[in-house]
């Protein structure tokens, strides 16, 4: 199989995922905490089961440190973002999102004390110019939705992540470092459901077999397009494999713009003509910026 397919099928997984996010976010969980611990048990099995196939690559060192604090870092991310999708749309938020090459790039040359060329300089423009118009809604309100903030607050999380990751992997296959971080996050779970409130409504979706069926589709949908993405890593040229990843916003934007048109009742999403041209061009800047600081 060509990496490309593999790249290409784990955007479209990862954007459908993005659209169920929304939705549980926003209609159907009351918390953020409920949402990642039920989503959580869900990946359980599936990650339970990858570390069986793959144990003998575990390997206790220095990479397998760095595995679990990059897990513990996703596990922020993931709560800002989804806490995020409670009021910004799905399309914008992932292409806010993807602005997360600019946060890697200078977190390079802060902490790698690597240099610039003038074309990535002119993609980070690129990039930021997408982010300012994708964040922009013409509204009769006033008021910046805060949102957009967190969504940049997860996009550093991730840049960050992405960075711990990379480098655990010096130490230790990629699967097994996505393996060890998932495991290594899984205490502060516990955490999260300490709270009364939490630990009640884990309890109720847990009892609601319809949630559940929607819950375990969701999670067999992450968990594929993760697989999908690592296989494109190893089939793949990486910078070729991370610019390609780039365009997930375009997919996204596709799906939610398709749930706005038929889904309506499923999530919100402005499929006015306006609304479309600007969403449009704020995800092919921030794309074609991606694609450029991946090379």
């Amino acid at each position: 199989m060509s990496w490309i397919f593999y790249v290409l099928t784990a955007n479209g997984l990862f954007a459908a995922s993005s659209i169920f996010d929304k939705f549980f976010n926003s209609k159907r969980i009351k918390s953020v905490y409920v949402y990642s611990v039920v989503l959580n048990l869900i990946y359980f099995g599936f990650f339970a089961a990858t570390a069986y196939v793959i144990k003998d690559t575990f390997v206790i060192n220095k990479s397998f440190y760095w595995a679990i604090l990059a897990g513990c870092i996703y596990f922020f991310m993931w709560l800002i973002f989804w806490t995020a999708l409670k009021t910004v749309e799905v399309s914008r938020a992932s292409a806010l999102f993807f602005t997360q090459p600019v946060f890697n790039a200078l977190l390079a040359i802060w902490f790698l004390n690597e240099t610039l060329s003038p074309s990535k300089w002119m993609a980070i423009g690129l990039i930021v110019a997408g982010a300012i118009l994708s964040s922009w809604e013409k509204k009769k309100t006033t008021g910046f939705n805060k949102g957009y903030l967190l969504v940049i607050a997860a996009a550093i999380f991730s840049a960050l992540g992405n960075t711990i990751a990379k480098h655990a992997m010096s130490g230790l296959p990629s699967l097994t470092v996505n393996t060890i971080g998932f495991f290594g996050s899984v205490p502060l779970y516990f955490i999260l459901l300490a709270q009364k409130g939490v630990f009640n409504e884990v309890k109720t979706t847990l009892g609601d077999s319809a949630t559940m069926k929607k819950f375990f589709l969701r999670g067999l949908i992450g968990y594929t397009a993760i697989c999908a993405f690592m296989l494109g890593v190893g089939a793949g040229p990486i910078s070729l494999v991370v610019a390609l990843s780039g365009t997930q916003p375009l997919f996204t934007l596709i799906f939610s713009l398709a749930a706005g048109f038929f889904l309506s009742k499923m999530i919100k999403e402005d499929t006015a003509r306006s609304a479309v041209i600007t969403k449009t061009v704020a995800i092919v800047l921030i794309v074609i910026g991606a694609i450029i600081i991946s090379f």
